[in-house]
């Protein structure tokens, strides 16, 4: 969320009002900064998904190089999920970003 819009949600969902350099502030204090997110997808958190992706990160050693096909997902569009966030300074920013809806 933009400062603009921690401010006006602390306002409308707690009554408290504050500007947007007192939330800079606040977070410049504790050391979080704004920074670009590393997303995944959040269908990684459910049970299923990561029971597959673990049987498949243990058949990676069986895997014949020479049959392998690569795709070039680099134009792929997150349009809809933000793409900053903020985290502890020296820590990384995750967010799942949900499939499909």
């Amino acid at each position: 969320m933009a400062l603009a819009e921690i401010a006006a949600h602390l306002e409308n969902e707690h009554g408290v009002r504050v500007s947007q350099s007192t939330v800079w502030r606040f977070f410049h204090r504790r050391g979080i900064t704004f920074k670009k997110k590393a997303a995944h997808a959040s269908e990684q958190q459910r049970s299923d998904v990561l029971q597959r992706r673990r049987a498949w990160v243990e058949a990676q050693p069986d895997l014949d190089p020479e049959r392998l096909v690569f795709v070039d997902e680099t134009g792929a569009s997150t349009k809809m999920a933000r793409r900053s966030g903020r985290a502890l300074r020296g820590r990384r920013c995750r967010a799942a970003v949900p499939h499909g809806h």
